[in-house]
């Protein structure tokens, strides 16, 4: 046995030496869609945190699109956006980050316009899913129907709504402060079969996309599979 023992280390350092190493985890290019009012530069809060997970400047878009313009059209605007990501990186899938009223278009583009056959993940942060209050009184500062549109049972966020919240095979998560100072209220976020996370921190509504907590757990959830 005493002889054995030697030889078998032996043999198992060979085995061990000769497996493959274990292969880094797949990454799908990242599309993040801005909130009302903002600008593809707003990918900022998170494009550092991206970076130092291992994510490339070529992995990283962003969609732009102007203020005012109707979820429906941004939607479509955010299909042909996907699709030159796509094409030019040769991926499969991306993996969408939608911010603020930038989740209700990326959701208006799973649901309705074959996006969930070309999404991995989505990820809303700070998303009115359900409307917040605040957007009942649009009608007082803008014209814009975006804005109009993420108020409580609008017509827009029913439609959106009804049936599946979360349609297709993408895996959905969402992110959201209690604190939260325009969507109101916060639970508003909150997905039916989604992953639904409450944040530590008390943050504000521009705050959270940037915060630490809300970053690492974007990034464990796009590379969980």
């Amino acid at each position: 046995m005493k002889r054995l023992m030697p030889a078998l280390a032996a043999c198992l350092g060979v085995i061990a030496l000769s497996a493959p190493a274990e292969a880094a985890p797949a990454r799908n290019p990242v599309v993040f869609v801005h909130g009302y009012g903002g600008s593809a530069g707003d990918i900022a809060a998170v494009r550092p945190a991206l970076l130092a997970a291992g994510y490339t400047e070529t992995d990283l878009h962003s969609l732009d699109f102007p203020n005012g313009e109707t979820n429906e059209t941004t939607a479509r605007r955010l299909a042909t956006h996907v699709d030159g990501v796509l094409a030019n990186t040769g991926a499969s899938k991306v993996d969408i980050i939608g911010f603020s009223m930038g989740g209700l278009s990326s959701r208006y583009y799973l649901k309705n316009l074959g996006g969930d056959a070309k999404v991995a993940h989505f990820a809303g942060i700070s998303v009115p899913n359900h409307g917040t209050w605040y957007a009942n009184w649009c009608w007082l500062v803008t014209s814009d129907r975006a804005c109009s549109q993420m108020a409580p049972r609008s017509t827009f966020l029913t439609a959106l709504n009804s049936g599946d919240e979360t349609p297709g095979a993408v895996a959905y998560a969402t992110w959201v402060s209690r604190c939260d100072d325009v969507v109101s209220p916060p639970e508003s976020t909150f997905l039916t079969g989604a992953a639904n996370h409450w944040t530590a921190g008390c943050l504000a509504h521009n705050a959270t996309p940037g915060a630490a907590e809300v970053t690492s757990g974007v990034i464990a959830f796009f590379q969980a599979g």
